[in-house]
């Protein structure tokens, strides 16, 4: 595993971990929100999950989850999203 510190404007600063075999597996912003991803054995993407982290809670914020076909395309995804006490009309 390594970690690389991105600055960029002003104060901005990301942190990317990566794992050994060097894809991306977190990436946490000034903002205290993370994204973190998983991979299958052939380094296909799998999930995304974004929280919001700002007391160690964290929040979720969005989830995607991909169903790959036989040869590991993507043939769909699926989002999770918290509603915040927020319903449809």
């Amino acid at each position: 595993m390594s970690v690389v510190e991105h600055v960029g404007h002003g104060l901005r600063v990301d942190h990317f971990t990566y794992d050994v075999l060097s894809r991306c597996t977190q990436v946490d912003f000034p903002n205290t929100t993370r994204t973190t991803t998983t991979y299958n054995a052939a380094s296909d993407l799998l999930t995304r999950t974004h929280v919001f982290d700002p007391t160690g809670a964290n929040t979720l914020l969005s989830s995607f989850t991909d169903v790959l076909d036989p040869v590991g395309n993507r043939d769909t995804f699926t989002e999770t999203r918290p509603t915040f006490g927020i319903t449809g009309a």
